[in-house]
């Protein structure tokens, strides 16, 4: 079962069998943590601000997302239905708004070529609109921004931090609500 061996002036207590079971048990205890480790990674959305004019993409395993990419990734996961719906709505807006005040704004353009008065309220009116798909955008990415929030928190909305107006003994008062 063991042998007892000196060797060099040290005594050497050698455990054949013991030395066979951890042979036997390292590979799989091995497999084992890692197929858990692997499989146990969700990777969450990052989201970032880059560029010089500090643009805000949104990542999944270190590629960036379009904002349609992002729609469709969510589209896939049922549980993203609420956050889904609204989302694509916002975006296809944008997307029309964005292609109607730049066809608005640059039809005057169109008119001067053809040697006609260019209606300059058209122009007015696409800048407009294009300020407007601005707008749409950054209520997208606040709309992103919770969904990827809900994601990352395993399918629970994120706690709030914030300040509430709350009945006390002597009338209300404010309250840190965490």
């Amino acid at each position: 079962m063991f042998k007892i061996s000196i060797f060099e002036e040290r005594i050497v207590l050698n455990l054949y069998c013991y030395e066979l079971k951890m042979k036997k048990l390292l590979l799989p205890t091995f497999l084992l943590i890692l197929v858990t480790v692997c499989s146990a990674q969700e990777v969450p959305f990052q989201i970032e601000r880059k560029g010089l004019f500090k643009k805000t993409v949104i990542k999944k395993c270190g590629f960036t997302l379009s904002n349609q990419q992002f729609i469709e990734f969510l589209a896939d996961d049922p549980l993203m239905d609420q956050y889904t719906k609204p989302l694509a709505a916002i975006y296809i807006s944008n997307s029309l708004l964005n292609a109607t005040g730049t066809v608005l704004s640059t039809w005057p353009l169109w008119q001067l070529q053809f040697d006609k008065e260019p209606n300059l309220n058209l122009t007015y009116a696409g800048i407009g609109v294009v300020v407007g798909s601005f707008v749409l955008n950054r209520v997208f990415l606040h709309k992103a921004r919770q969904a990827a929030e809900y994601y990352n928190n395993g399918y629970q909305e994120p706690k709030k931090v914030g300040l509430q107006l709350k009945p006390a003994s002597s009338g209300v008062g404010i309250a840190l609500v965490f």
